[in-house]
């Protein structure tokens, strides 16, 4: 198997080498009106990948659903065990000529960012599931979204894994021995920074080390914090579809942190180019003397280091307003952006 793998990335590379030596080598001395190297390299590594390693792992996920009786309320709720399967390494389909540069016996390659190379559906084996608990009728989409979440759940914990971290330097070092034992005394490997980071690791101080409890009551959901709190927990309100998984995880490890000691409900709507995020405030109503003195001291707070959070790493390009609401949903103050 591993004799099998070198020889393929060994195939590869050689290919791509080979290429732009013969395009170079046949090249017209007077221009034409095409090109033949970039798109015969484009063609030799469309369907190409270079796999570092694979992580199996398994991760445990859970429903809940809070049904409103007359007495007193009931609960649905299932929890179930997802195994995955995670290849790492480089998708070379988005390689071309300018990956590679050779002068004499110096050559240079920059590679695409590592990715998951089975994601998006692929990574988690569905059929292996285990239902520890199951209580209720379960839905085909309630049940699709609990393998989205499967997923989502495995990304993070790779990040924090430094499963993209060891992919990058294994596949460094592949990459180096293979083309020096081609001939080449100087090789420089780079590789491109992804462009999702921090998407589903805010950052590794802000991790949540408890398990999220994620349920629906009266048709909104929550994304609840488990923080040592037995009085309270802090929850997370929005639009189920409106906000992704993994966005949803950023805000968890983000929010479960900052209110450890003070724990507070917080409500995400998204909408258009604007994040608005909504301080849920139990104690104050809206329009009265407490509010208005409350709102003279709570202006007065500094949230830009909340907003370059949500709008830099969880929400990238999206504004952000951040507000103060009662428990109704009705305004109690919003705080300035700023600028």
């Amino acid at each position: 198997m591993k004799l099998k793998f070198l020889l393929t990335v060994v195939t590869i590379v050689v290919l791509i080498l080979l290429g732009i030596v013969l395009y170079r080598a046949l090249a017209p001395a007077e221009p034409l009106d095409y090109t033949v190297g970039p798109l015969t390299l484009r063609d030799i590594s469309n369907t190409e990948q270079l796999k570092v390693f694979t992580a199996r792992k398994e991760v445990l996920v859970s429903q809940h659903r809070i049904n409103s009786g007359l007495i007193m309320d009931s609960e649905d709720k299932i929890y179930v065990i997802y195994p995955a399967t995670l290849q790492f390494g480089f998708d070379l389909s988005k390689c071309d000529s300018t990956n590679v540069a050779v002068s004499g016996d110096s050559v240079t390659v920059k590679l695409p960012p590592v990715s998951i190379l089975n994601r998006d559906g692929h990574a988690v084996d569905e059929a292996s599931k285990r239902t520890a608990i199951e209580s209720g009728q379960w839905s085909a989409q309630e049940m699709t979204d609990l393998r989205q979440r499967a997923e989502a759940l495995m990304v993070r914990n790779c990040e924090y894994d430094s499963c993209y971290a060891r992919a990058e330097q294994l596949g460094r070092q592949m990459v180096q021995s293979m083309l020096q034992s081609m001939g080449y005394s100087y090789v420089d490997v780079d590789i491109a920074r992804r462009s999702d980071y921090g998407l589903c690791l805010v950052d590794r101080r802000f991790r949540n080390q408890h398990p999220y409890r994620w349920y629906t009551k009266d048709k909104m959901s929550y994304l609840a914090f488990n923080i040592d709190q037995p009085k309270r927990e802090a929850r997370l309100f929005f639009t189920p579809g409106n906000i992704t998984e993994r966005e949803l995880l950023a805000l968890g490890d983000y929010f479960s942190i900052i209110f450890a000691q003070t724990p507070r409900d917080v409500g995400i709507v998204k909408r258009g180019d604007t994040v608005y995020v909504m301080f849920h405030n139990d104690y104050l109503t809206a329009g009265t003397k407490e509010a208005d003195k409350y709102k003279a001291v709570a202006l007065r707070k500094d949230m830009s280091k909340l907003r370059k959070v949500v709008a830099r790493l969880i929400f990238k390009g999206k504004k952000v307003a951040v507000m103060e609401v009662d428990k109704g949903g009705h305004l109690i103050c919003q705080y300035p952006d700023g600028k």
